[in-house]
Formats: C-alpha cells, structure tokens, sequence
C-alpha cells in the first residue's frame, strides 16, 4: 500500500475540496449553484446508465433471492436519480431567476428524499443474506437514539417559541436554505408569533433563514411582516 502522502486518490479528493472553495469564492451566486447542478446532472446520468440496467435486472427476476449486494446496486441506482433530479432542479431554478417560492418545498426536496432511500439501501446492503435482513445490535441502539433525538428536537422548537421570538436557524445555504440576494436583503420568516422581518444589521440575520426576501423594510412591513422584539 502506498503512503498516504503519495496516494494519487486522496490527493485528487484533496484537489477537488480545493477547486470547490476556490471557484465558489471567485464565482459565487448563481453561477456556482449552476455549475454543480451541471455536474450533478451529468455525472448523475452517466452512473444511471452504467448501473441502471443491471438494476432493472434485478427487479424483474423472479427466481431466488435478493441479496445484499442487489440492495447496494439498487441504492447507487437510486442516488444517481436524486443526483440527476437535484441537478436539473438547481439548473431549473437558474434559469428562472431563482425565485424564492420554489426552495423548500415538496420539489425542491424530491431529489434528497430519493438520496436518502439510496443511502438507506447501501447502508444495510451488508446485512441482508439469502435468509434476509439480519440487522446487528447496534441498529436499534442507533435507531432508537435517532428517534429520540428527532422527538426532544421536536419539542425543543414547540417550547424555544414561547421564550424567544425567532429559534435559532443553522447558518446554512443552498437550495432549501436560500439566502436572499443583495437587491433583496431584507429577510423574512415565521415564528410561533407571527411574521418577522430581519434587517442585515439584525443580530439574528445569519442565524435566520429566509422565507421570503424584501427589498426593504418597508416592503416587509406592508407585506405584514414587523421587527423582531
């Protein structure tokens, strides 16, 4: 095995982290969306046409049973099609201007949700035999952990609303987290208490995300928006 210093794939996974920051830096916006879109599109396609027929293969059969790794070929299948999906939508909404309505919706999430049933499938690809799926104890240490973390999020929410007037946002963007473009700066979300409106200035604005997107704040206001506090 070769050092890890001189491991042509790590150095050219190492490159491509260093392309992606550089080129996002220089080339930020709807540019860059437009680009990974691009390429999610067409690398999409070209590993569904590579896998896709073997998949196919595997649906139709009827005789013997399925094994863990038509589970994993099925999954790689499956994230090739949220891959073209995300890309077509992202280079969709370019081209239409990115409007705002069109990010956190049913469509805009079509391809994670695709994503995930592929990940999902290669994830217990290792356990499923011709006797079927025989999950390791830590599945359900896992599984059960996952729950609860998703219930006291849940309720976390419910309660942080009524102590403060907005919860804390991850600074995230992206197609389901837009942030509002520089001719629209002004953002706008809902709350357990209504409908609020963020200046750049605001303390909370990049903790915020955006629902909708003002010119000013007069928009906001007429748009039945009001300050925080």
């Amino acid at each position: 095995m070769k050092r890890l210093a001189k491991n042509e794939l790590f150095m050219l996974i190492l490159t491509g982290f260093a392309l992606y920051w550089v080129v996002g830096m220089l080339a930020e916006g709807p540019w860059l969306t437009a680009v990974v879109a691009a390429a999610k599109l067409v690398f999409g396609v070209v590993v569904f046409f590579g896998w896709g027929p073997d998949a196919w293969g595997v649906l139709r059969s009827k005789y013997g049973k399925v094994e863990g790794r038509h589970y994993a070929l099925l999954g790689i299948v499956l994230i090739s099609l949220g891959v073209v999906y995300s890309g077509t939508f992202g280079i969709a909404w370019v081209v239409a201007g990115r409007p705002m309505e069109w990010l956190g919706t049913l469509y805009s999430n079509f391809g994670n949700f695709w994503l995930t049933g592929g990940l999902i499938l290669l994830a217990v690809s290792p356990d499923v035999t011709k006797e079927g799926f025989q999950p390791p104890h830590w599945y359900y240490i896992i599984a059960g952990g996952s729950a609860l973390a998703i219930v006291a999020f849940l309720l976390g929410t419910q309660w942080a609303g009524a102590d403060r007037e907005e919860a804390y946002a991850p600074h995230i963007y992206g197609q389901s987290y837009p942030i509002c473009p520089i001719d629209r700066p002004v953002k706008g979300n809902r709350t357990n208490r209504g409908k609020i409106y963020h200046e750049p200035s605001s303390i909370d604005y990049h903790r915020t995300i955006a629902e909708r997107c003002f010119v000013d704040v007069a928009s906001a206001r007429g748009a039945g928006y009001r300050p925080p506090g």
